[in-house]
């Protein structure tokens, strides 16, 4: 009688599955390492830390951001610290760094966070021709009185629920799609917006301290020439920016940019009291009423103070043996391949307003049944 070893014992994170040995003519057990649904991902992003964080194609652009706010800093820890110290004591130079810290945290939330990516279905690409005449111009629903238009995405098969649009930086469509932004390298959507308005507002006012307390280095100079009767003037700012230049360095710098982050501020402002996104904006979606607009205090709370919801990309989910084939072998074919991911879109992490009157589910489901009656 033949023997066979008995199987080795499996190391970490690996699995077992049976094979049919067709020089022996009997079932095997082989040994395999699942991969997860980030290893298999289809889309551009790109995902850091084992699948915990997810960026877009563009993520060194983070680091470019960081080290335009890092700089700043540094100087003036590095040349500042003294004079400020020595003319208004140690709360400034506190408070600087209560502003610096959540800058670069918030920086990181944005560009790390899933912005709220729509999973696409898993489905062969088909020539835009090809499709219904229906399909090509949409859908209309109702939003409470008004009749919104609901577009299909031929990248990610189904009908885009409202709000949702498609990054052409990511391709994947995005919950309450705001913009793709480059400073950043992510996508700004429904579960990484309120980070990104807090970025940007931390960031404002972390410029305005920048010139305020680099004119008040440059000034406590002047002051103490002043007090010892040296002069005044013009010439004691010279004698200053000469005996301190990295203040004026980093007062032309901060000022610069505050025009920039400052109007980035308050345009965002302008978009949540109105209930708008950048795209919504720039493409003028909303020609006569915005259907979703009820109120600035209603807005207000809606974009920053309801659940983000969680992300439907379960980056970190082992998958099987046969669906590591199926996504492969689709690949492969040329397909437009969905991740494997669950395609729940769950309108209960919606606000009232919104879950009362839509169910997210139903539209996606309802384009999956219009796609099987096209194909029949």
């Amino acid at each position: 009688m033949r023997k066979y070893a008995s199987p080795s014992p499996l190391l970490k994170g690996e699995d077992r599955h049976e094979e049919f040995d067709s020089y022996n003519g009997s079932s095997v057990i082989a040994k395999y390492k699942p991969k997860h649904t980030y290893q298999l991902w289809q889309a551009r992003n790109k995902f850091m830390c084992g699948g915990r964080c997810i960026s877009g194609p563009d993520r060194y652009r983070t680091a470019i951001t960081f080290f335009l706010i890092f700089i700043p800093a540094a100087l003036f820890y590095i040349f500042e610290t003294i004079p400020v110290y020595d003319h208004y004591g140690l709360p400034p130079l506190i408070i600087y760094a209560v502003l610096f810290v959540p800058c670069l945290l918030l920086l990181f939330l944005t560009a790390c966070t899933d912005p709220g990516i729509v999973p696409r279905f898993s489905r062969p690409g088909e020539d835009i021709d090809s499709m219904s005449a229906d399909r090509k111009k949409g859908r209309d629903t109702t939003y409470g009185r008004f009749i919104v238009r609901l577009k299909y995405c031929d990248t990610c098969h189904f009908y885009r629920p409202h709000r949702v649009h498609h990054c052409n930086t990511c391709d994947t469509c995005v919950e309450r799609f705001d913009h793709h932004c480059p400073w950043v390298g992510n996508c700004i959507g429904r579960r990484n917006y309120r980070f990104f308005y807090t970025f940007v507002c931390f960031l404002s006012v972390f410029d305005v301290y920048n010139i305020v307390y680099s004119f008040l280095a440059l000034y406590g100079i002047v002051r103490d020439e002043m007090n010892k009767g040296e002069g005044g003037g013009g010439e004691a700012w010279i004698n200053a920016i000469a005996a301190n230049p990295v203040s004026l360095v980093i007062m032309v710098y901060a000022f610069v940019l505050f025009f920039f982050v400052f109007g980035l501020c308050g345009f965002h402002s302008y978009l949540i009291v109105h209930n708008k996104t950048t795209y919504e904006h720039i493409k003028k979606t909303f020609k006569n009423a915005n259907p979703y607009y009820e109120g600035c205090r209603h807005s207000c709370v809606q974009t920053l103070c309801t659940s983000r919801g969680e992300s439907q990309v379960h980056a970190r989910s082992p998958l099987h043996l046969a669906e590591q084939h199926h996504y492969q072998a689709q690949t492969i074919g040329g397909g437009s391949i969905a991740p494997p991911t669950s395609q729940s879109y769950n309108a209960d992490d919606l606000p009232p307003a919104e879950a009362d009157r839509f169910d997210p589910e139903d539209l996606i489901e309802s384009s999956r049944s219009e796609m099987g009656r096209d194909e029949d």
